[in-house]
């Protein structure tokens, strides 16, 4: 063996694991199975599920309020790269006053639609999605049923403006969420999620603009673990203040080799919902579960 085979030989043998590693990464490298945790470019996967369940507490004065809102969805491919997909919400309010507890429940909006997924190649990888979402259950009358004032406490609350499409049952909402992923090394992914949504109104309600960049990165400290953080950045037209940025730092355990643990921490950083630990304003702690078939 010649010395320029044996170098050769050697430099294979260096980037092999590292190349091979990139290429097994067919899943994205997210939170959530919202934003894509369990769906994988891989085309033998056929179906997936998941599911989150968020959480926020806060008191003022001898009023203490605890939210709780669980996300459910899934999605089936019917080609390589088209997947149907869909979910839906339920929402609880837990209220406590001079010793007194009062809880109250809704069923959230549903979402339905499909995703396009695909790797251009081993290290970037995208999808992006066209849905419709929609709870006019919650709104009689030209107003929220007591269930939708529920609903849309308990999600603004635990997620701000992020998936507002589950949380405000006066809209009609057209959806266009993208995620984007490049794998700068085998284990280091910057990442970047879009959420387009148009809310057309109900009755008296007003139609409005909802546009979230959401920058990040991953890093895969395991083939079963990584740490991430997003920097959302939300622009909308529903009345207020029309921008905010929040930060989510989050983890992510691998379940075997098809399914995902995670948690994430939604931190408001200005108003309207932050800073998130001031008087009055709010934050989200999120547990995410879910697996590819």
């Amino acid at each position: 063996m010649t010395l320029r085979t044996a170098a050769f030989a050697a430099a294979l043998l260096a980037l092999g694991p590292a190349t091979a590693h990139a290429q097994a990464r067919n899943t994205f490298s997210a939170p959530t199975g919202e934003l894509g945790a369990n769906l994988s470019t891989d085309p033998t996967q056929i179906s997936r599920m998941h599911g989150e369940l968020s959480f926020y507490t806060g008191s003022q004065g001898n009023v203490t309020g605890n939210a709780l809102v669980l996300q459910v969805g899934g999605g089936v491919k019917v080609t390589r790269n088209l997947e149907i997909a869909g979910g839906v919400t339920g929402h609880g309010f837990i209220q406590s006053q001079n010793g007194v507890t009062t809880d109250r429940f809704a069923f959230g909006n549903l979402l339905l639609g499909v995703n396009y997924v695909r790797a251009i190649n081993p290290q970037f990888r995208f999808k992006v999605g066209g849905f419709l979402g929609f709870g006019p259950w919650n709104y009689q009358n030209n107003q929220s049923t007591t269930e939708g004032f529920v609903q849309n406490i308990t999600g603004l609350a635990t997620h701000a403006f992020q998936d507002l499409w589950y949380h405000t049952p006066n809209l009609v909402h057209l959806v266009v969420p993208a995620r984007l992923e490049y794998d700068v090394t085998s284990s280091f992914v910057l990442t970047g999620d879009a959420q387009a949504d148009l809310g057309i109104g109900l009755g008296n309600s007003s139609t409005g603009f909802l546009f979230i960049f959401a920058p990040g990165a991953a890093y895969w400290a395991s083939d079963s673990f990584s740490l991430g953080l997003r920097l959302p950045l939300q622009f909308q037209s529903f009345g207020g203040d029309g921008t905010q940025v929040s930060l989510e730092p989050y983890a992510r355990f691998e379940l075997g080799e098809t399914g995902f643990l995670s948690t994430r921490f939604t931190l408001n950083l200005d108003d309207p919902y932050g800073f998130s630990f001031d008087t009055g304003k709010v934050w989200g702690l999120h547990v995410a579960l879910g697996g590819h078939f």
